[in-house]
């Protein structure tokens, strides 16, 4: 269930969509929109772009949402063998020095990238989770984010149960 390492039928995006936020999510006219970003901006050429993560946001575990965290989510998916085709453009995803923005270069203008981070892409999960799968202290089915609802059991072939997130972000 690791954003990065996820091959995704329907039934998996619903799964996605349950446990996760993406930094973007389309309008009605399918315009990407801030969504656990609260900005998104590029220089004129689109070669760089800064995100800043909306404060008081924290991931199921209690790892704040932030800057490092989008960091970390975007060098993921460059880095994964599944993804990285997607993401040949980003170059780094790096968390700028007072911590405040995610500053994403790349190695070609991309002024299509806010929408390439309204699905899988643009899924974030727990940097503290995504290093325990990578190390073998948590389990990769197990996911952890910031979204509506909050794993509680999966069994491969039967189901998938989460349960409400009380402090989800989203109020309404």
């Amino acid at each position: 269930w690791t954003p990065a390492r996820s091959t995704c039928a329907i039934a998996c995006h619903q799964v996605f969509k349950s446990v996760y936020d993406t930094l973007m999510e389309p309008d009605e006219e399918g315009v990407p929109q801030p969504n656990l970003l609260e900005t998104i901006t590029s220089n004129e050429d689109f070669t760089e772009w800064t995100l800043t993560p909306r404060a008081g946001i924290t991931f199921h575990d209690g790892t704040p949402f932030d800057a490092e965290a989008i960091s970390v989510n975007l060098t993921d998916q460059k880095t994964s063998s599944l993804t990285k085709d997607a993401f040949k453009n980003l170059e780094t995803a790096v968390t700028s020095p007072d911590g405040a923005t995610s500053v994403v270069t790349m190695n070609s203008s991309w002024a299509g990238f806010p929408y390439a981070l309204t699905g899988q892409l643009g899924a974030m999960a727990s940097p503290t989770w995504l290093q325990g799968v990578q190390a073998n202290t948590a389990q990769q089915t197990e996911p952890v984010g910031t979204g509506p609802f909050v794993f509680e059991e999966y069994v491969v072939g039967d189901h998938f149960t989460a349960t409400a997130n009380p402090d989800y972000w989203k109020k309404g």
